[in-house]
């Protein structure tokens, strides 16, 4: 009788302390503009600049000068691109604790197409309250999961 009570508090126990380890929440962002530059003419990898740096203002001044900096705490790009029709989407962004991971998807112009032969620079930007620690995956779509990339 002892060992079926002690069983069921075990797992009752159990079960209570890997709920709690495990919650996480979806975050909307209060902003979010994903778009596609052809001013930055910069050849780059992915990268992200937080609203603390020296270098966001210079980015987001180099996207457009009619972007009120104040209105986002990241900047999130995959780097630029050989041609037209590349696109970068937020997928979701999950909290747990106060870790926040970001998913996006790079969107690439379709097979067999024809695209302008420019460089392009897709990127995201993001205003999420409270974010001091995270991580970014990206889905480059060919391979069908997320790359962390920070």
């Amino acid at each position: 009788m002892i060992n079926k009570r002690l069983v069921v508090f075990l797992t009752l126990f159990l079960f209570s302390c890997t709920n709690y380890l495990a919650q996480s929440e979806e975050v909307k962002p209060d902003r979010v503009k994903c778009s596609v530059s052809r001013s930055i003419s910069e050849k780059m990898d992915f990268e992200f600049i937080t609203h603390n740096s020296k270098k966001f203002k210079t980015k987001l001044m180099k996207i457009s000068d009619h972007l009120n900096i104040d209105n986002y705490n990241l900047f999130i790009t995959n780097g630029s691109k050989p041609t037209a029709g590349y696109k970068l989407k937020l997928d979701k962004i999950i909290k747990k604790k106060n870790q926040f991971k970001i998913y996006l998807t790079e969107i690439k112009p379709p097979e067999k197409t024809m695209s302008a032969a420019v460089l392009t620079y897709p990127f995201c930007l993001l205003k999420v309250n409270d974010m001091k620690k995270f991580k970014i995956y990206i889905n480059d779509n060919e391979m069908k999961k997320w790359k962390y990339k920070k």
